[in-house]
């Protein structure tokens, strides 16, 4: 992140567009706030070794971390918002308790963040997971809002997002393209991809104020800014569910 004043200074900045950073501390925060951004994003995990290999912490030591945060961007009126990734599974440490990353959610809530979202780092989730984690950390939370964050598993992405909805979310993550990853997560995939989901959504009649065709322009102009690689077999996805890495692929 060391360029990040000069990548935020470079972007063209237009009306109505909220332009957000991730901050990994009070010191990003600052730095994002010179940066005139009007919302900053933390990130933790749900699991210790995830948390550890992405960010050198303890999951304790992020709490506080964000906590901090959270204070001094309050002083600022910069809304924060808070990601806990490995909710649905860790490719780590496998399967993470619901209980776990409700009560992470609640304490995310309780030090300000104003939206809370459930990472699924590696398509772990499937749509009994994507339900019940989802109805258990809304039930739990007291002012945030909560949204849900699938990364790309064969086609399961998309019934989970079915099943979060179910459970009463309705803020869902995506990206043009199906790009991201995480280079601290063995097996990782991109993310959901924003334009297929658009469609899927209009298809069932829910509006979503994106425009389909202008959505499917950024999701072309997206691939092209990366390396492809190949789509993803039902053996990968298997593995991913099980926890055990996939084969790594090149990254977007």
């Amino acid at each position: 992140m060391a360029d990040a004043r000069e990548v935020c200074a470079a972007v063209a900045k237009r009306p109505g567009v909220l332009y957000t950073a991730l901050v990994p501390n009070r010191t990003g925060l600052e730095r994002a706030i010179e940066a005139g951004l009007a919302g900053v994003v933390t990130i933790m995990s749900a699991s210790e070794s995830h948390n550890r290999k992405n960010l050198n912490m303890s999951v304790d030591e992020s709490l506080a971390a964000i906590a901090d945060i959270n204070q001094v961007a309050a002083a600022h009126g910069i809304p924060v918002r808070s990601y806990i990734a490995t909710a649905y599974g860790c490719p780590m440490e496998g399967p993470v308790s619901p209980e776990r990353v409700a009560d992470l959610a609640a304490a995310l809530d309780r030090s300000g963040s104003y939206e809370i979202a459930l990472g699924d780092t590696t398509g772990m989730a499937n749509p009994v997971s994507a339900y019940a984690v989802g109805y258990l950390v809304r039930e739990r939370l007291n002012k945030a809002s909560l949204a849900v964050h699938f990364h790309q598993a064969g086609g399961i992405e998309f019934a989970n997002v079915l099943a979060s909805l179910e459970a009463g979310i309705a803020v869902i993550d995506a990206a043009a393209g199906g790009l991201g990853g995480c280079p601290y997560a063995p097996g990782a995939t991109g993310n959901i991809a924003t334009e297929t989901l658009v469609a899927m959504l209009h298809r069932m009649g829910i509006a979503t104020g994106i425009d389909d065709n202008k959505i499917q322009e950024a999701a072309a102009f997206a691939r092209r800014l990366c390396v492809p690689h190949e789509p993803e077999r039902a053996g990968e996805v298997g593995e991913q569910m099980s926890g055990e890495p996939a084969p790594q692929r090149r990254p977007c």
